[in-house]
C-alpha cells in the first residue's frame, strides 16, 4: 500500500469516540459524601464534522452524530456510568456518495461509558475531559504511540468486526461504491458548561489517523485528505426520565446540539 492510500476521507470513519472514552467529573468537596444531583438517567449526543476539499466539488463536510443513554451515578468527584449507544448516523456531506456502517461493526464497539469530572470555575461548573484514544481494527502495544499496520498481513490486524474480513470493514455507495478494510485511531477531547439543571453542552476537540488497508474498488484507496472542524463538533448531556428509552433519549436531543 503506497504512502496516497493512506488515512483521512472525505468520509472518514471518524467514531464520536467519547461514547467509549473514560470523561472525568468533579462536584465541589461539600458534596464528598452525598448522593450527587448528576445521579439518574442522561442522554449523551456528540456531533463530529471534518472537511474537505474535493477536486470540482469543493468543500465538502462530513459529519459524525451518535446518541446514547447512560445511567450515570455521581458521587463525591465522581460521575460515572455505563450506557447504550441508541444510534449513529453518518452524513458524508454529499449527495452522490454514502457512508454506512455494516451492522457486525456497530457490534464489535466497545460498549459507551463515561467517568467524568466537573469543577467549579469564575462562577460556573465546568465540564472536562482529558483526551482519549482508541484503536479499530489492530492490537498495538502502545495505542497512542505505535504506528498503524499499513499492510494486511501485519500481525497485529484482525478481524475486530468479526464479517470473515481483517480490520474492520465500512460500506461506500453512490456515484462508487464498495468496502474499504481500514484500520483507525482516534481521540476526543470534550470542554463545556452547565447551562441548565437539566443539561450541559460544550465543544468536542478530536483526531483520527486511519490506514486503508484494502478497498474493493479502486478509487477508495485514495480518499481526499479531511480535517476536523472544531467549529462544528459540538456535544451535549440532556438529563432523562429515570426509565427513559434510546426512543426517548432520541426524542430529546432532536435537533442537534
Amino acid at each position: 500500500m503506497t504512502e496516497s492510500n493512506r488515512s483521512r476521507s472525505a468520509h472518514p470513519l471518524v467514531f464520536p469516540l467519547s461514547l467509549v472514552a473514560f470523561v472525568t467529573v468533579a462536584s465541589s468537596p461539600a458534596r464528598a459524601s452525598e448522593r450527587g444531583p448528576f445521579t439518574g438517567r442522561w442522554a449523551f449526543q456528540q456531533v463530529t464534522t471534518t472537511v474537505a476539499e474535493v477536486p470540482v466539488v469543493g468543500k465538502v463536510y462530513a459529519t459524525t452524530t451518535a446518541i446514547s443513554v447512560h445511567k450515570l451515578k455521581h458521587k463525591g468527584e465522581r460521575l460515572k456510568g455505563k450506557g447504550r449507544l441508541c444510534k449513529l448516523d453518518l452524513d458524508s456531506g454529499s449527495a452522490f456518495v454514502k457512508t454506512i456502517m455494516p451492522a457486525a461493526l456497530l457490534k464489535a464497539l466497545p460498549p459507551p461509558r463515561i467517568d467524568a469530572r466537573l469543577a467549579d470555575e469564575s462562577g460556573g461548573l465546568h465540564f472536562s475531559q482529558a483526551r482519549q484514544t482508541i484503536v479499530l481494527g489492530a492490537k498495538l502495544d502502545n495505542p497512542v504511540g505505535d504506528a498503524l499496520p499499513r499492510v494486511l498481513t501485519d500481525p497485529r490486524v484482525f478481524d475486530q468486526d468479526e464479517d470473515g474480513e481483517p480490520a474492520v470493514t465500512v460500506r461506500v455507495s453512490g456515484i462508487v461504491t464498495g468496502d474499504i478494510r481500514v484500520v483507525q485511531r482516534s481521540w476526543t477531547e470534550l470542554v463545556g458548561e452547565r447551562v441548565s439543571p437539566e443539561r450541559i453542552e460544550g465543544s468536542i476537540r478530536f483526531g483520527n489517523e486511519q490506514a486503508i488497508l484494502d478497498a474493493t474498488a479502486s478509487m477508495l484507496k485514495s480518499p481526499p485528505a479531511s480535517t476536523p472542524d472544531f467549529a462544528r463538533s459540538r456535544f451535549k448531556l440532556v438529563r432523562l426520565p429515570d426509565k427513559a428509552t434510546c426512543s426517548d433519549a432520541i426524542a430529546a436531543l432532536r435537533g442537534g446540539p
